[in-house]
């Protein structure tokens, strides 16, 4: 979760960069480190995680074809809804804008 939930994400970016030969801060003895505490290099072994991310993920796409059906359309503006924060961008704003 926040703060900590980043640098994890970070230590599995740095690990995989090594591990693909690029550069990277990760060195042997942080690698061993972690290691020595089960720490899991790939969220994808973290059966949990992965089933509420995937239901997470499930839920957006629904979202994503109930916006289709009232919409007619999948550009989603980044400000719109769950999908997003709210926007003062009415659809008849949207279609002024397109029209042109």
């Amino acid at each position: 979760s926040g703060k900590l939930g980043t640098w994890v994400g970070t230590q599995r970016t740095y690990y995989r960069l090594t591990k693909e030969g690029k550069s990277s801060t990760m060195t042997d003895e942080r690698v061993r480190q972690l290691e020595s505490i089960g720490f899991q290099w790939s969220i994808s072994n973290v059966t949990q995680i992965g089933k509420t991310y995937e239901k997470k993920w499930n839920v957006r796409f629904r979202e994503l074809e109930a916006y289709k059906a009232k919409h007619g359309h999948y550009n989603v503006l980044t400000t719109s809804g769950k999908l997003g924060k709210s926007s003062r961008m009415t659809e008849e704003r949207v279609q002024k804008l397109e029209s042109l």
